[in-house]
């Protein structure tokens, strides 16, 4: 019973870790890190119609403008949108980076 607990154990700290291996590099344009393992995430993103990102936050269940600040000059092997952000509050968003993608029409 006890070696089962520990397998869970390290089976859940490897998989957190794979989830954000694409993300360790990534740097604001301060150059601090966007990733605290447990904000960035893969995301639906579209441009708007003044040609600014947004991002689908589930948790409220609409698009939000993306920062320009956050956007940054690169993109993802997997080549979806990427977005590191948290909530403050439970209902103000704070971008650290956004990943572009190529938007598909």
């Amino acid at each position: 019973m006890r070696w089962s607990l520990v397998a869970i154990a390290l089976l859940a700290t490897s998989a957190s870790a794979f989830a954000h291996d694409g993300y360790e590099n990534l740097r604001d344009s301060r150059g601090n890190s966007c990733c605290n393992d447990a904000d960035c995430r893969a995301v639906h993103a579209r441009v708007d119609s003044e040609g600014d990102w947004e991002i689908y936050v589930k948790e409220l269940d609409k698009y939000v403008r993306v920062p320009s600040h956050a956007i940054l000059k690169t993109r993802m092997s997997d080549e979806r949108c990427h977005a590191c952000y948290k909530f403050i509050k439970g209902y103000s968003l704070a971008f650290y980076c956004f990943v572009p993608c190529d938007v598909k029409i």
